[in-house]
């Protein structure tokens, strides 16, 4: 059963304020935005998207993309630091199975869509093929190619540098676990004393050796949810570069 949408929001963002239901524009709207921005036609498909309004694109030359439309409360530093991220990492470590960045005929990275006095900020990705890895148990072996494939891109982004995730406080990132002391009593009567002791030696125990470990920006959400593969063979995706957060690189693991 899905917690409370209140302690849901917390958990995942640790503010309360923010909305976290994706924009909703118009489909028309969106195609002509992205022709003048990008300067491409095709058919859309909705995709699903858990802030962002998210859309995958069929050109006439067989060429997909995802297309986004970023949630305003994310801020520009964040969608500026998922741009320069997948950008950096296309330098570094080409073959590494991330969605590639398609800046704007402008040359922004992430173009800006206004209509009626408000502002979105959208991204061109490429589409990545294959199926969740969610969908499916994992055998061991596949276990391990996705191990790899996220020790990679914990190398590749090593020498990123970007101030949006510096003071970004997401419950989702572990150090900040203890933020949810307060979501207890949401728990049933019986868990709560366990779910208390849990993260009571969380924040006593295992945030201070956390902060001993190397840290860099990472991409603070990899599961089984967010990577792709096909029915045999490598990885082929490790996608939503959303949660990424200044923290100890095992967090990624």
């Amino acid at each position: 059963m899905a917690p409370p949408v209140a302690v849901s929001r917390f958990h995942k963002y640790g503010h309360m304020h923010k909305n976290l239901t994706p924009p909703s524009l118009p489909a028309p709207l969106l195609e002509a935005h992205l022709v003048a921005s990008h300067g491409i036609r095709g058919i859309w498909q909705g995709l699903s998207g858990e802030r962002d309004q998210n859309f995958k694109v069929s050109a006439a030359d067989g060429t997909r993309y995802v297309f986004k439309v970023c949630n305003p409360d994310e801020g520009d530093a964040i969608i500026d630091c998922q741009a320069a991220a997948l950008e950096h990492i296309a330098r570094v470590d080409p073959g590494l199975p991330v969605p590639r960045l398609l800046r704007a005929k402008s040359g922004e990275a992430a173009a800006r869509l206004t209509r009626d006095g408000q502002s979105w900020r959208t991204m061109l990705l490429s589409y990545l093929p294959g199926n969740v890895l969610g969908e499916a148990a994992l055998p061991p072996s596949r276990m391990a190619e996705t191990g790899k494939v996220v020790a990679r891109l914990g190398v590749a982004l090593r020498g990123f540098i970007h101030a949006g995730p510096a003071s970004r406080r997401l419950v989702w990132d572990t150090q900040h676990a203890a933020g949810l002391t307060g979501q207890v009593r949401h728990l049933p009567a019986a868990a709560q004393p366990l779910a208390g002791d849990i993260l009571e030696h969380h924040r006593a125990v295992t945030v201070p050796r956390l902060e001993k470990l190397r840290s860099q920006i990472i991409h603070g959400d990899v599961h089984p949810f967010n990577a792709l593969a096909g029915d045999s063979g490598p990885i082929t995706g490790i996608i939503d570069f959303g949660d990424m957060v200044h923290a100890p690189l095992v967090q990624d693991i």
